[in-house]
């Protein structure tokens, strides 16, 4: 399960606070190579792998409601993504 460490936690908020489209583009990357190692894995003909392809959707649409307006709230969101990311890289690369 990867979590984020405070100090990464407020790097992000700075980075957000400052101009958040340069860590908006890094996460619609994070979200578009987690699906391409859900498809990669074959994962997406699996209910657990549409159930996690349906969240990453919903989080990814989350994101982008929150920021910029509400970017204080986005780190839960943000930890998701990132653990379903850790999820199908190892399955990926494991």
């Amino acid at each position: 399960m990867m979590i984020l460490t405070e100090e990464k936690k407020q790097q992000i908020l700075a980075s957000l606070k400052q101009d958040y489209v340069p860590f908006s583009d890094v996460f619609h990357e994070i979200c578009a190579d987690t699906l391409a190692d859900m498809i990669m894995t074959g994962s997406l003909d699996t209910e657990e792998g549409q159930n996690d392809h349906h969240q990453l959707s919903h989080l990814k649409h989350a994101y982008f409601n929150l920021v910029p307006e509400r970017y204080v709230e986005v780190l839960p969101t943000v930890e998701q993504v990132l653990q379903l990311q850790d999820k199908y890289q190892k399955r990926r690369f494991g």
